[in-house]
């Protein structure tokens, strides 16, 4: 686990049994984004799903320990040129079920980032990496916002270093792509799609 409020929501799930994530980003409008020529505008960087959702997918399978096997999307913008709102169902192969709403039209009030994790009548929250609740549960709360990342690259470059292996398994990056790959996909298609048959 990677970072003081991801350690936490991980002990969650490690202790008590498959986790129910429920995750919120709220993102700049995609105008706004534009103007400072963001990459996650679908005309520079390949859209929201390609630029931050992907690491979302890759949080949430980390969390479960288990590969993504099915997804569901469906955008929310009328025009995806200027709303790229989405929500996603991602389903692990532990039974795990993962939500993931990008809201490009939400509130400037809110978090940019919330997370809920649910397991065996135990819930967590975590508001923006900065604080997590627990219902249930003990929650954790840091001086600075902690993200995971710092912790991430030392590690890698401590296993590198090491002549280790990555502390995130190959197996994993491949089908959390696959799974990103698939989002777009079922956008598309309007029908859920299977990662077990490719």
């Amino acid at each position: 686990a990677f970072g003081l409020h991801f350690g936490a929501l991980w002990r969650l799930w490690v202790n008590f049994g498959c986790p129910v994530v429920l995750q919120r980003v709220s993102s700049a409008a995609l105008e706004i984004r534009q103007n400072f020529g963001d990459q996650t505008f679908p005309g520079v960087g390949g859209g929201r799903i390609f630029g931050e959702m992907c690491h979302f997918v890759d949080w949430c399978a980390h969390l479960a320990g288990a590969l993504p096997v099915r997804v569901y999307a469906c955008s929310l913008g009328r025009d995806p040129e200027y709303d790229d709102s989405v929500i996603a169902t991602v389903s692990f192969a532990d039974g795990s079920v993962a939500t993931l709403e990008y809201l490009a039209r939400a509130s400037d009030s809110l978090a940019k980032e919330r997370i809920e994790v649910s397991a065996e009548g135990r819930t967590l929250y975590c508001d923006n990496f900065r604080s997590t609740t627990g219902h249930g549960a003990r929650g954790v709360r840091g001086l600075n916002q902690d993200k995971g990342q710092a912790e991430a690259v030392a590690r890698t470059l401590a296993a590198l270093r090491a002549g280790e292996s990555s502390p995130i398994a190959l197996a994993e990056i491949e089908a959390v792509s696959r799974a990103t790959f698939a989002i777009l996909e079922s956008i598309e298609t309007g029908v859920p799609v299977s990662l077990e048959q490719r």
